[in-house]
């Protein structure tokens, strides 16, 4: 028995990509448009599709982290995945977030919301990344996508104040008005 897993553990070690049908975390993150420009104090959204290529092992979601150009300060910006988790399946007797083998979710995974101070400029890459594993104790394993983040001036348009037309109007009016009267009838 113990030859056996030696050999099994030499077979894993010798062969490159292999791995043991157990604890194989084979998980994807495609973004479908990674490249977003948005006006500061906008919001920029990615949407995309995680996919569990495993058709034995769940993959539990555990974390995530996400980066952006050290020109961006984390107050220049606020980071939302509700997108993400709103989508894969919760066990709350565990407290997990999970994806079933061999399916996927799609949609706005993450969005991140821009200041109205955010420095103007770009693109600004970055990186998200979702740390898991199978439950099975495996350890974690991570799964990530690159992405940028252009941001633009904020567009100001200027709205006339809705009581002065009438009353330029009315202006208007009464000073046609008096012109008529002064003239002199020929």
């Amino acid at each position: 028995m113990h030859k056996r897993a030696s050999l099994l553990l030499l077979l894993l070690v010798l062969l490159p990509g292999a791995s043991a049908a157990q604890g194989s975390w084979n998980t994807t993150l495609t973004l479908t448009a990674p490249n977003q420009t948005v006006a500061a104090g906008d919001t920029a959204t990615y949407v995309g599709t995680l996919t569990n290529n495993s058709a034995t092992s769940t993959a539990f979601i555990r974390s995530d982290d996400f980066n952006l150009a050290l020109l961006l300060t984390p107050s220049d910006y606020i980071f939302h995945d509700d997108g993400l988790f709103n989508l894969l399946n919760f066990d709350s007797g565990t407290g997990s977030f999970f994806l079933l083998p061999s399916s996927s979710i799609s949609g706005a995974l993450f969005t991140v919301d821009t200041t109205s101070s955010a420095p103007v400029g770009g693109p600004y890459s970055g990186a998200v990344t979702l740390f898991g594993d199978t439950g099975d104790n495996s350890g974690s394993q991570s799964v990530g996508a690159n992405l940028s983040l252009r941001i633009t001036a904020a567009v100001v348009s200027v709205t006339p104040e809705p009581g002065l037309f009438p009353l330029a109007c009315a202006f208007g009016v009464a000073g046609y008005g008096l012109l008529r009267r002064r003239r002199p009838l020929r």
